[in-house]
């Protein structure tokens, strides 16, 4: 504990260095085996069901209330980042087809076997058609057009995509891929923006959290533990500051 003090009522208010945070702890609401907390003067469980639901509802509330406030801040101060359209290479496999081949990550991809290519997306359907052979792939660099040839990895166990190109939750395929991933760009938002789009990501996780229950063979690949909160606080923290924030 950083610092701790406990009010009239007894009620505990710490804010502590491990773990990192803080917690108030009202007096009696430490449940026993043998329900004694139910006898303690002014204790939590002396009162009536609905101030006490009252009270443990308003801890998740904040938390929300709380994210769409930082939401807004970081969006606002600093703007979006979005997935490009763009056909631009923002990440390389290490030992993919396209890495091996002498792609660069911010080549724009051109074509590919001829076939123009004009957004990310259209990238995968060209890749598809051609199967499991050399492919010539175009691209721009530093106003140069460099061409590589290169042949596509089968990955086993991808998510299913969509029409859209969205993963299918639950769903697994057999796909060919070169090894490349989207860039990012920044979309700049006024604050009546960034506020807007901020009270919306608690019902777009809302809609996640309801496709999850309606598809429970889908949680294996959606949900983790200690683990995997240290795997994603790893990869956010690449983003510096803004990916920290936004992660919180």
């Amino acid at each position: 504990p950083l610092w701790w003090v406990t009010d009239k009522n007894g009620t505990e208010f710490s804010l502590l260095l491990l773990p990192l945070g803080g917690f108030a702890r009202i007096r009696g609401m430490q449940s026993f085996e043998d329900g004694r907390e139910t006898k303690i003067e002014g204790g939590f469980y002396t009162k009536h069901p609905i101030p006490r639901l009252r009270t443990l509802f308003a801890g998740p509330l904040f938390r929300v209330l709380f994210g769409i406030i930082v939401l807004t801040g970081v969006w606002a101060a600093n703007g979006r980042q979005d997935v490009s359209e763009k056909p631009v290479v923002g990440s390389l496999s290490v030992g993919g087809a396209a890495d091996k081949a002498g792609i660069k990550i911010g080549d724009r991809i051109t074509s590919i076997d001829g076939t123009t290519i004009a957004s990310f997306d259209g990238i995968r359907p060209v890749i598809d058609a051609g199967g499991e052979t050399p492919r010539v792939v175009k691209v721009e660099r530093e106003g140069q057009t460099l061409e590589f040839t290169l042949t596509p990895q089968v990955q086993e166990g991808m998510p299913k995509l969509d029409a859209e190109g969205n993963p299918i939750l639950g769903e697994r395929e057999t796909r060919l891929i070169i090894g490349v991933g989207p860039d990012f760009e920044t979309k700049t938002m006024s604050i009546g923006e960034a506020w807007a789009e901020a009270w919306n990501q608690p019902v777009v996780l809302v809609k996640g959290l309801a496709t999850l229950v309606s598809r429970p063979q889908a949680a294996k690949d959606t949900m983790g533990g200690p683990v995997s909160v240290a795997q994603a606080t790893l990869g956010a923290t690449s983003m510096g500051a803004y990916g920290l924030l936004t992660m919180m």
